[in-house]
């Protein structure tokens, strides 16, 4: 880590917003990064920037990580493990601002046994968060397989992406590779999702018959996010690949082999990246510029309707809509209605 990387963190850590996130586990990194070169092989710094903290674990010593900010100093996740070296919990923070939190064995469920719980607050220290769901249990610190949620419904916008890329994180971190998903809701809506945090493997033309059958098994491929002002939160991998503002989605059209068809897109317009609405192959509005990077975002503000043009309706639609407000209304009626609309 540069000297300048190491400055910027310590100004980090130091901002009560992000201490308050987790104050035990931002107040050690403080200290460790304060002992000179000490933290300096636990912090790495991800291809878009975000930083990664880790901290040896009580049971083993391997490292394992404890808090991840975006490139501009937004806590993303922060982890705490137990003394014997399972996660503790985990708080992962959402396109809204708010936060879930994955609370590993945290109830029974009859099919799965131990379970996850996962739960929904504004912020960490915010007293009562709502329980959400639950989760097929995972060892996290030697990730085997992809979990299945009992109720994704349920999850605020974003959540269940955000869980599965922690997951990918840890698996990633771990070395692990060729996971698989077994669970008893293979939909096209997870294979999408797991399409954000995995590369899925398989030769079979049609990837996600594959996946709906057993066939696929998924490499970790974990994002990075971006806060950024005007409420934009920015993903990506290798480029822009999402993009979420005003509760609005905005995906990348191709994902591996695969084409996404959605109402709102992300595209390159010359050098910029484009949010657009998107319909019968083309845009529709400009809603977003930002720099291939993802470091400025504009918001471009829709064009002015101009005068309204008024032109008479043809003979024939204006007697057929005369003949449907008609049959619509009461009978005795139906005769005034059309003798009112030819003078229309």
């Amino acid at each position: 880590m540069k000297a300048g990387d190491a400055g910027r963190l310590g100004a980090w850590l130091a901002d009560p917003s992000v201490a308050d996130v987790d104050p035990l586990t931002v107040g050690r990194l403080r200290a460790r990064l304060a002992a000179e070169g000490d933290a300096e092989s636990s912090i790495a710094i991800g291809p878009h920037g975000t930083f990664v903290a880790r901290e040896p674990s009580p049971q083993d010593g391997i490292p394992r990580r404890v808090l991840e900010l975006d490139r501009q100093g937004t806590v993303l996740s922060t982890l705490r493990w137990a003394e014997d070296g399972r996660l503790a919990r985990a708080w992962i923070r959402i396109a809204d601002g708010s936060w879930v939190m994955i609370e590993p064995r945290g109830t029974r469920q009859p099919s799965w046994g131990l379970c996850e719980r996962l739960w929904h607050a504004p912020h960490p220290a915010a007293p009562a968060p709502i329980v959400l769901t639950v989760f097929e249990a995972l060892t996290y610190e030697c990730i085997e397989r992809i979990p299945a949620l009992a109720e994704p419904a349920r999850l605020p916008l974003g959540a269940g992406t955000a869980v599965l890329n922690v997951v990918a994180a840890l698996a990633a971190d771990a070395g692990r590779a060729r996971l698989v998903y077994t669970g008893p809701y293979p939909t096209e809506q997870l294979f999408l999702a797991l399409l954000e945090s995995f590369r899925y493997g398989t030769a079979e033309a049609d990837p996600l018959a594959a996946f709906m059958a057993g066939r696929v098994e998924w490499n970790p491929a974990p994002h990075e996010r971006l806060f950024l002002p005007a409420g934009v939160v920015v993903q990506l991998r290798g480029r822009v690949e999402k993009v979420v503002w005003r509760e609005r989605v905005y995906h990348r059209p191709d994902w591996q082999q695969v084409e996404r068809h959605a109402p709102r897109r992300v595209h390159e317009v010359g050098s910029a990246v484009v949010c657009s609405l998107w319909a019968l192959g083309g845009a529709v509005e400009d809603h977003l510029r930002l720099d291939p990077g993802g470091t400025t975002v504009s918001v471009i503000a829709p064009s002015p309707p101009g005068p309204p043009t008024l032109r008479p309706l043809p003979a024939p639609v204006l007697a057929g809509v005369a003949s449907v407000a008609a049959a619509l209304g009461a009978p005795p009626l139906a005769p005034f209605v059309r003798e009112t609309a030819v003078e229309c």
